[in-house]
């Protein structure tokens, strides 16, 4: 009878080396798989993030032709920079509103939140700045113009900026500056 207790009991016991073992190796198999999901991430993250670094290489080279000083944001930050001189730091986002993404500035003094819409070569009014890929500010006393007269470029121009502005551009196409001037923001057109 005792044989029989003691065959019982070996036979416990290596069932449960058994699957001790295969639990470890399962878990083993589990950390590779994780080790390596994971190695790849990191590549993949340091390829973005390189990516990211020659996109912003580019740009910082492109807007050195165009301004003196400027900071670049992405559109999802909020710009907060004294816009209109009165020495008050005034807040730019966007929002989007109906498949438009539109600008929008808070004035820090009167809390006046204003839609900027911009006119069109045609003189119409526009307000969808979906075409945007970064944006920032500029502390430039002036900045370049360039004149469309019946959808055809007829030059350019300098344009004095009396006040910090905010400049909007698409990657290898323009864009234009925003500016507090005559007690308004314009639109200075920078692009073909």
């Amino acid at each position: 009878m005792n044989r029989i207790f003691a065959l019982i009991y070996i036979s416990t016991l290596i069932s449960c080396n058994t699957k001790n073992e295969n639990e470890q190796n399962q878990n083993i198999n589990q950390k590779d798989t994780l080790a390596k999901k994971n190695k790849s991430e990191i590549v993949s993250q340091k390829e973005d993030d390189r990516n990211e670094f020659d996109t912003l290489t580019n740009i910082t080279s492109s807007l050195k032709n165009e301004f003196k000083s400027f900071e670049i944001k992405n559109t999802k930050d909020t710009i907060k920079e004294d816009l209109n001189g009165d020495k008050i730091s005034d807040l730019a986002f966007f929002t989007n509103n109906n498949d438009k993404r539109q600008i929008f500035i808070l004035d820090g003094k009167s809390k006046r939140k204003i839609k900027f819409e911009k006119y069109t070569s045609s003189g119409e009014m526009e307000d969808d700045f979906s075409w945007v890929d970064y944006w920032g500010t500029t502390k430039d006393k002036e900045t370049f113009e360039i004149l469309i007269i019946d959808s055809e470029i007829a030059g350019d121009t300098i344009k004095k900026l009396e006040n910090n502005s905010i400049f909007v551009r698409k990657e290898e196409v323009g864009g234009g500056v925003i500016t507090y001037l005559n007690n308004k923001y314009i639109w200075i057109h920078q692009s073909d």
